[in-house]
């Protein structure tokens, strides 16, 4: 449940940091469009951990390359954007879904 929490902060961040650091039109618009897709995609990982896992990934990348393909004029965008993506394809990389606990199966012997 930890990593849900986290990988909604990261969508949540995108949302907010056009409000704080810039007010460029496309810096805005690629912000709020994968700062939606990211929490979708937190929440869509409980369900389907895999699809999340690489479809989070592309976006991250995605986040990665925006500054360079759409051309940001401005540098805190800029470096907003980089650093949330390279933060969202690590996250979505490393951590598939939850985080669940395995149960471990006592053998009889030790309860004897």
């Amino acid at each position: 449940m930890h990593i849900v929490f986290i990988k909604l902060l990261a969508g949540a961040a995108l949302l907010l940091t056009p409000r704080l650091l810039t007010s460029e039109t496309t810096a805005v618009v690629n912000s709020y469009l994968s700062g939606i897709c990211i929490l979708l995609l937190a929440i869509a990982g409980m369900r389907w951990p895999l699809v999340s896992r690489y479809t989070g990934i592309l976006v991250g990348i995605w986040l990665v390359a925006a500054p360079f393909v759409l051309h940001y004029r401005s540098s805190q965008a800029t470096i907003a954007t980089l650093s949330i993506g390279f933060f969202v394809t690590l996250f979505f990389a490393l951590f598939n879904g939850t985080m669940k606990k395995k149960a471990r199966k006592i053998p009889a012997i030790c309860i004897l």
